[in-house]
């Protein structure tokens, strides 16, 4: 069947069952005549293996529902003294994070396991029995987690689960051949989702590659196409418009990295500190032509391009602030400086893993400096692609989200018996 996203996620195109009726359950509302629910004690026990001697090593964690290996080398930070106090857990084992479900109604908590490894004993392991399906079952508790009504479980003022509250779990009593159909046509449905929203990804990438060529050759080729050309003597440059120039960015602002003055103004709570992208909202006094902020170290993302609209700010000694600009308007200099600096400056290469970046590097990167007038088109060009390139970017990122819902609903439906599979 070929995927179809409709207006409407909730009306999916499959048969359902001939009748229902009230399961009793809230959250699960209506379940086939056929089926019944049963407590969970008689499928599932709770795991207490714990890893005495230090007899398994691979180290386990969950992550936003999947069951992950974790590196050795990540292993740092929050780490137990003795990996002896987590728990062994086997494939087809179920995780559950049981804690402070009052705090986090964001993330899953929910995974199965499908390498032997140890994981911390803060999380509660199910072992299901031969008489059920382990993945059905993980199926029908992820519903639970997608659907948010877990977070209605948990008890105490943290609102923890224990086993306790999973062993008197109701869940669907139905036959293997049934289970089995249903997670089947899970994994099936996942995968031809899974390969859709993959391709919208692959297409926003190339939408941003494209993004990029358009922006530098607007900055660094200009708008008209039969201008007559002249090598530029930069390599990475390559041939520009007869009439503009090359400059070295020293020439064409001033440039400086945030000092004691700077971070005394912060202390005295006179303005504040940019770090990165996400202080933007919290500047609103005007104080100068500053058009662009590059971090340039302390793990921020050594090279990460910022632009400033207006605002008054300090900046920190990891923090270059460009502005007085000479030659080139503001605007100009942070399109050009964004789209070119880190591809060819630092080679594509910045990240926190560099330890700073070096002034003179900055100071002499080229710049293409265009009349003033041919600037003031080429921003406005670059705004209006940029006006028509959100507007595309914003439709793939919708339909990844919209196919991400669809697969939700698709396996909840499916697992209650809500659609009819088998």
């Amino acid at each position: 069947m070929t995927i179809k996203i409709t207006n409407d996620l909730t009306q999916i195109d499959y048969p359902r069952y001939d009748s229902y009726k009230d399961s009793g359950v809230d959250w699960l509302g209506e379940i086939p005549e056929e089926w019944d629910l049963t407590p969970a004690f008689k499928f599932i026990n709770e795991n207490k293996l714990k890893n005495k001697g230090l007899t398994v090593d691979t180290v386990l964690s969950l992550s936003y529902g999947n069951i992950l290996i974790k590196p050795k080398e990540k292993l740092t930070g929050l780490v137990p003294e003795s990996f002896e106090t987590y728990q062994i857990v086997e494939p087809n084992d179920i995780i559950i994070r049981c804690m402070d479900l009052q705090n986090d109604k964001t993330s899953l908590r929910i995974g199965l396991v499908k390498d032997k490894g140890i994981i911390t004993s803060a999380y509660l392991a199910l072992k299901v029995a031969n008489s059920y399906l382990p993945e059905y079952l993980y199926y029908y508790l992820h519903s639970l987690d997608t659907s948010k009504a877990i977070y209605k479980m948990g008890t105490g003022l943290r609102q923890n689960l224990s086993f306790g509250d999973f062993k008197r779990f109701q869940v669907p009593n139905i036959p293997l051949k049934v289970q089995q159909s249903i997670v089947d046509f899970v994994k099936t449905k996942s995968a031809q989702i899974d390969q859709a929203i993959t391709l919208k990804q692959q297409q926003i990438v190339k939408l941003e590659e494209y993004k990029q060529i358009v922006i530098q050759n607007a900055v660094t080729k200009g708008l008209n196409p039969d201008a007559p050309m002249k090598d530029s003597g930069v390599d990475w440059i390559g041939d520009i418009p007869e009439h503009w120039e090359v400059k070295k960015l020293k020439f064409l602002c001033k440039f400086d990295t945030g000092n004691k003055d700077t971070i005394n103004a912060v202390d005295n709570g006179k303005y504040p500190l940019f770090v990165r992208s996400d202080n933007i909202e919290s500047i609103n006094e005007y104080t100068h032509d500053c058009e662009a902020v590059m971090t340039s170290g302390d793990g921020a993302g050594v090279g990460k391009i910022y632009h400033y609209f207006n605002g008054k700010f300090c900046f920190h000694q990891r923090v270059y602030m460009f502005n007085r600009f000479r030659e080139v308007s503001g605007k100009f200099f942070y399109l050009y400086l964004s789209s070119l600096f880190i591809n060819v400056a630092l080679d594509g290469s910045a990240k926190s893993t560099v330890d700073s970046l070096r002034r003179s590097k900055i100071a002499n990167f080229w710049f293409t400096v265009p009349p003033k007038k041919e600037q003031a088109q080429i921003v406005s060009h670059i705004d209006s692609f940029h006006a028509s390139f959100d507007k595309t970017l914003i439709s793939y990122q919708t339909q990844i989200e919209r196919l991400k819902e669809y697969k939700t609903i698709l396996i909840n439906q499916a697992v209650t018996g809500k659609i009819k599979v088998s």
